[in-house]
């Protein structure tokens, strides 16, 4: 995958039109209309025209926008080693990776610039219309983009995340995460956590939108994909990841992709079902 940027509006969206889900890539989000909140890994940022999200490769996501509301945003989509490419320092990728998942995500108007992004967004859409082929000035815009918003995280400029979140459940989001290719059970999770399961199940679905088990299963192909596309085979990556069988991976891989672990990515819309899937008893 190299940039994919897209420019959507939605209007009187049910409640079932937002689903958590998550990408391979970097993503840049920009807020044009609609009112809400951004939840992403158990926290909500409450969002307004204007306001940037950045989202790093495997952060769970989605948005909550007012029923009946209009939704119009935009987006980029990159991989991470293009960030690398434009600055060998590794300085642009600094808002993506250094911070902890699901924080410091979110830049507000007035302490960032994002009338300058947003301009730059929009004429990173005319190049990928006008001049496909030429990746030049497509690496130009994201470059300013980037410097703007890793000035801006230097900084301190984004926005904290706000009290009220489930600070338990945020743990267990950090100890999946830490230890997301070990052997992780509904059982386990209970007793480290002394919390029963009904009242886990419950407080994480409150919190992400998705189960416990979707949530592990989604992070392990997602971190697959990424394995694969640094050369690994499907099969290697699997077993890396989790899974005892092929088979089971490979399901899971179809359902969060939609596409076999050996085809290629194509553009992704900004909304992704989540379909949701049972961990065998």
């Amino acid at each position: 995958m190299e940039i994919i940027y897209k420019h959507e509006a939605s209007r009187n969206m049910s409640p079932d039109y937002f689903r958590i889900h998550t990408h391979t890539c970097c993503e840049i989000f920009y807020l044009i209309k609609g009112s809400g909140f951004f939840v992403v890994e158990g926290h909500k940022y409450p969002i307004s025209p204007n306001c940037l999200v950045l989202l790093r490769p495997g952060e769970m996501h989605r948005a909550e926008i007012a029923s009946g509301g209009e939704y119009e945003r935009a987006f980029l989509h990159f991989p991470e080693e293009l960030l690398w490419q434009l600055a060998r320092s590794g300085g642009l990728l600094r808002p993506f990776n250094d911070r902890l998942i699901g924080q410091k995500n979110f830049y507000e108007p007035g302490r960032t610039d994002t009338g300058f992004i947003w301009s730059v967004l929009q004429k990173c859409g005319r190049f990928l219309e006008e001049t496909p082929d030429d990746r030049a000035p497509l690496l130009h815009g994201l470059y300013l983009i980037m410097r703007e918003i890793a000035a801006r995280f230097e900084q301190k400029h984004w926005i904290d995340v706000r009290p009220g979140y489930d600070q338990e459940i945020y743990e267990i989001i950090q100890y999946i995460n830490q230890n997301l290719c070990s052997e992780q059970s509904l059982n386990e999770l209970e007793k480290r956590f002394f919390i029963s399961r009904p009242v886990l199940n419950k407080r994480f679905k409150n919190a992400t939108g998705t189960t416990v088990w979707n949530y592990i299963i989604t992070k392990r192909v997602v971190l697959a994909d990424q394995m694969i596309a640094e050369g690994e085979s499907a099969t290697q990556a699997a077993f890396a990841c989790g899974y005892n069988d092929y088979s089971s991976f490979y399901r899971a891989y179809r359902r969060v992709f939609n596409r076999s672990p050996r085809q290629k990515p194509s553009g992704e819309s900004e909304e992704k079902a989540d379909k949701g899937e049972k961990r065998p008893e």
